[in-house]
């Protein structure tokens, strides 16, 4: 029975642990997600300012 304890406790150590991990990494990938979606906003405005100053050049 003991033994049984021992192998549980050590099993949710491994969990806990794993779950940790896997929480730091969804937060990584959520930084690195909002960092995109920033990136790619910042692009179209720069491209869509980039247009309007060609069209304004032309006229």
């Amino acid at each position: 029975l003991e033994e049984r304890l021992r192998t549980a406790d050590s099993d949710k150590t491994v969990s806990e642990n794993a779950r940790k991990q896997l929480e730091d990494e969804i937060r990584r990938m959520k930084i690195l997600l909002d960092q995109t979606v920033a990136d790619g906003e910042r692009k179209a405005l720069e491209d869509a300012e980039n247009q309007m100053r060609l069209l304004e050049d032309d006229y």
